[in-house]
């Protein structure tokens, strides 16, 4: 059996509404997970594909049409220029958390700082501030032991020597006055918003929060006023309206707002709070 260039491009058009995303997901796909060499089709040359190959191709298009993301698909995604182990145990990590990694890169932030990585589903935050300092001590935490053990494997997979994983609720178990920073991409969407119908593939757990979206970030800002050092800092993404209710959040636990960050639409999506 052959497959082409031109082939596959008509078949996405005719069973997946001609959407890019699928077309560059179907490429991705044959390259990542296929090993097929896509730079032949990109010439129009037609591709010998065993049975097992046709196969998987016939269930990519199967998996799309019932809606399951291409990262699902694959199995990897990409963040901070590497690639991360992923499945529907953990979100799919989106370009918005890059931007806590920057915050450490531009505020150069080095040597033997404690940091933990609070909710970590994939790993992917922990694991991209693992790369920037060896001097790092980082622990990444879990309440479920899901996405947890996606983590465990990301880091293997990125061999970090200075990450340890722990199965807790946000900073439950750690010991007081002994972190220098708490970096969390909680669950902020409210109950019921409209936005989940798009996120039906996703673990609810990580994502939808009680209290209006907020009360996941009640929790690790109580957590981080005990855990943090004096001076330490926690480092929030949350919604792009909640900037305002995440102040008052931070006051309430004590924690003194410092500074915010706008995501790529310009919306506020990180906050910042010393203790």
């Amino acid at each position: 059996m052959y497959i082409n260039l031109k082939k596959l491009k008509k078949e996405v058009s005719s069973r997946l509404d001609g959407c890019d995303d699928s077309f560059n997901g179907l490429m991705h796909f044959l390259k990542i997970k296929l090993k097929l060499d896509t730079r032949k089709l990109h010439m129009n040359e037609n591709i010998s594909v065993n049975d097992y190959e046709l196969h998987e191709i016939e269930s990519f298009f199967k998996l799309k049409e019932d809606n399951i993301p291409n990262d699902y698909i694959i199995g990897t995604s990409s963040f901070f220029g590497r690639e991360f182990s992923v499945d529907n145990r953990v979100l799919i990590p989106r370009p918005e958390t890059e931007l806590i990694v920057n915050y450490f890169i531009e505020e150069n932030i080095s040597g033997s700082k404690v940091i933990l990585d609070a909710g970590t589903g994939s790993g992917c935050l922990g694991i991209s501030l693992a790369h920037l300092d060896n001097d790092f001590d980082i622990f990444i935490s879990d309440k479920f032991s899901d996405p947890l053990n996606v983590a465990v494997k990301n880091v293997q997979k990125h061999k970090c020597q200075n990450i340890t994983p722990i199965q807790m609720s946000w900073g439950s178990a750690v010991r007081e006055c002994s972190v220098d920073y708490i970096v969390s991409n909680p669950p902020y969407i409210r109950e019921r918003d409209p936005h989940l119908g798009n996120l039906k593939c996703e673990p609810i757990t990580a994502l939808v929060a009680k209290n209006n979206g907020l009360s996941d970030i009640n929790l690790i800002c109580k957590d981080a006023y005990s855990i943090l050092k004096d001076g330490g800092k926690i480092i929030l993404e949350h919604g792009y309206d909640q900037a305002d209710e995440v102040k008052e959040v931070f006051f309430y636990n004590l924690l003194k707002p410092e500074k915010t960050i706008v995501d790529y639409q310009g919306h506020t999506r990180i906050s910042i709070a010393t203790k």
